[in-house]
């Protein structure tokens, strides 16, 4: 996921050189660690829900969200909806996640009215300055997920196709 949305980033020309996996992570880590108030509430305890390091109520402690933020930018760990989330707001630009559906597109964006499901009509008037990239489940042999840079013949995204 992260390489996929540097490769994204450096194709619409955002980065002034290719972003790489590790500038998206540590942009991520930044991000969250910056705005714990609106990503803490929503991030599991690194442990499960009723292990060590969760409150009575299951959620992340402080202590437990620096460890995660501190993962996200130096383990090998997936990212996922939230870490999308915040490199969409960190990068201040949409980012679609296109996937075999129901929902077919998923948008994030870095306002907070606009995230979530879109029509390919909604994601096509979105114009060209849009980081998207795909989310295969249990596809290629890759276990449980990948998300992979869409590109087309010119190095950006077919629209018409898309």
């Amino acid at each position: 996921m992260y390489s996929a949305i540097a490769d994204q980033l450096h194709l619409l020309g955002l980065t002034k050189s290719p972003a790489t996996y590790t500038s998206t992570r540590r942009a991520a880590s930044h991000y969250l660690a910056e705005h714990a108030d609106a990503f803490l509430p929503f991030v599991a305890s690194v442990h499960g829900e009723d292990m060590a390091g969760a409150t009575d109520d299951g959620m992340m402690t402080e202590d437990g969200y620096r460890e995660y933020c501190k993962r996200v930018e130096q383990s090998g760990d997936w990212g996922g909806e939230i870490e999308i989330q915040a490199l969409s707001k960190y990068y201040n630009i949409p980012i679609h996640v296109i996937q075999h559906g129901p929902p077919h597109i998923i948008s994030h964006t870095p306002v907070d009215e606009g995230s979530g499901p879109l029509t390919p009509e909604q994601a096509k008037a979105a114009g060209d300055r849009v980081v998207r990239i795909s989310y295969h489940r249990r596809m290629y042999g890759l276990g449980e997920a990948g998300y992979f840079c869409l590109t087309g013949r010119d190095g950006i995204l077919d629209r018409e196709k898309a």
